[in-house]
């Protein structure tokens, strides 16, 4: 969630949760409406996890009766998978759109580049995965380590995973670390922002051609199955930026027809795929088209004065990506130390409780840690920048 290329390191930033990002929307102004749905997602995502380590599995209603609410409540996994997929579209606006600007103006630079997306994502990453670590013998020393609450806790607290989750070789070589299992598709994130440079670099660049194109096979091997059969939903993201400054929607009436539609949309997929009538590849490729023509809509919008809306989106996204990364275990450790197997039932008083007590809490807890390391990502950055004598016009 920062400017990947130095083009655009002064422009006002905005972030992704599970999608570590800060650009602009088009033109040198910050897009609220983005916020909004970066905050929104990473809510959907704490809210899938939470609701599992908290509320009984669904198995426990299969063979009694129950009402439309429960089958709602369950559906958050779902509406979950298409946060994230969305997330994978913001990414590939904001990283890949940046990248192709600093490019075009012969500005790109491998140093600069890697150095502001690794500062980005392991200011985070690794203060994320200690108190995983911590959170989760916590949880083993003081809960029930045989729970199915404490499965992941138990099964991937190894160096081994702690290591090859901070290098992003989850999915590939070992599994999430601990019970943060939300930290896939990191890796996910981070090989698209190896990708897709080396893709473009390819094409666009003859200097190093065979280079670039030679590293992009190799990585596609690395990758194949589950991380590169979704690059092209990352890489729809790229296509919308470059869709959106050439035809932006000019109409108000027809933006709001379209993000109306795009969301009715994105809404039947998601409850189809709850249904079982689509499997998780189609899933995901179907959530990407309403999730595309939504970008669209909001990017073309025309800049928003600095209001309530504003502020509350802008709060609440500035923390999106610490709070995707912290609220599981946060939640697992409550669980664990709280209700100790002993689920809550799938009703009203519940659901408000589980609003009240452990979504809130990691949304505070969220805020504390993104006090200490999050908002200190450029200080960072720039500290490297420095160390490393790394400039921000090199060419690669």
């Amino acid at each position: 969630m920062e400017a990947v290329a130095s083009s655009l390191e002064s422009e006002v930033p905005a972030r992704i949760a599970g999608a570590p990002t800060r650009a602009p929307s088009i033109g040198a102004y910050r897009n609220f409406h983005l916020d909004t749905v970066r905050a929104i997602a990473a809510a959907v995502v704490v809210l899938d996890h939470t609701r599992s380590v908290f509320f009984r599995p669904f198995a426990a209603y299969k063979s009694i009766p129950h009402g439309l609410l429960v089958n709602l409540v369950y559906t958050d996994h779902y509406f979950a998978r298409a946060a994230v997929m969305l997330f994978f579209l913001l990414s590939g606006y904001l990283v890949g759109m940046s990248a192709l600007r600093a490019e075009k103006k012969a500005r790109f630079s491998w140093p600069s580049y890697l150095l502001s997306r690794l500062s980005r994502l392991w200011v985070v990453l690794l203060p994320a995965l200690v108190v995983t670590a911590i959170f989760d013998w916590i949880a083993i020393r003081y809960g029930l380590p045989h729970s199915q609450t404490l499965a992941e806790a138990v099964e991937q607290r190894s160096l081994a995973n702690f290591a090859g989750t901070l290098f992003f070789l989850q999915k590939i070589f070992v599994a999430p670390f601990g019970s943060n299992g939300a930290t896939w598709s990191l890796a996910f994130e981070f090989w698209y922002y190896i990708l897709f440079p080396l893709a473009a670099l390819s094409v666009l660049r003859a200097k190093r051609r065979w280079l670039h194109g030679t590293l992009f096979v190799l990585l596609c091997w690395l990758c194949w199955r589950e991380i590169l059969g979704r690059f092209p939903i990352w890489c729809a993201g790229v296509l919308v930026g470059i869709v959106a400054e050439r035809w932006p929607i000019a109409s108000a009436r027809l933006r709001r027809v379209t993000v109306t539609v795009s969301l009715l949309v994105l809404l039947a997929v998601v409850l189809a795929s709850a249904a079982h009538r689509l499997g998780a590849v189609g899933t995901d490729y179907a959530i990407m088209v309403p999730s595309f023509t939504l970008i669209w809509a909001l990017i073309s919008m025309p800049r928003t004065e600095v209001g309530a809306y504003a502020k509350t989106s802008i709060f609440f996204s500035e923390m999106s990506y610490t709070l995707y990364l912290t609220h599981q275990p946060f939640v697992v450790l409550l669980s664990a130390l709280w209700i100790r197997e002993r689920f809550w039932p799938a009703d009203l008083p519940h659901l408000a409780m589980l609003f009240c007590g452990p979504i809130a809490l990691a949304f505070v807890f969220a805020y504390v840690m993104y006090l200490l390391f999050e908002s200190r990502t450029d200080a960072v950055r720039n500290w490297a920048r420095r160390a490393l004598h790394i400039g921000q016009s090199m060419h690669a």
